[in-house]
């Protein structure tokens, strides 16, 4: 559950669903680091069982259902991270 002013007080308990017109949207105010996606990324595959390795490069390998052994570079790790963070901070992707 994230923080907010209703239920911290701040608020009445009919306030806050609207500000001039504009839906209130919840975001968490803890952004991960690049290395806490990379494990998050690397514990999902052991969770899930899908055969991987990583490289001396840091690139990441994994046997993906229905696709095969694919490979992440460090620059496409880096790429997919900088994207995950733009959507939980809701920027619109120009890509």
């Amino acid at each position: 559950m994230t923080w907010s002013p209703k239920r911290a007080g701040f608020e009445s308990s009919t306030s806050g669903n609207t500000s001039y017109g504009k839906r209130r949207t919840y975001r968490s105010g803890l952004l991960p680091d690049f290395w806490q996606y990379k494990l998050g990324i690397l514990a999902e595959l052991l969770e899930e069982g899908i055969d991987y390795r990583e490289e001396a490069d840091g690139s990441i390998v994994a046997n993906l259902p229905g696709r095969g052994w694919m490979k992440k570079t460090p620059e496409m790790q880096e790429q997919d991270y900088r994207d995950y963070i733009a959507t939980l901070k809701g920027v619109a992707q120009n890509a």
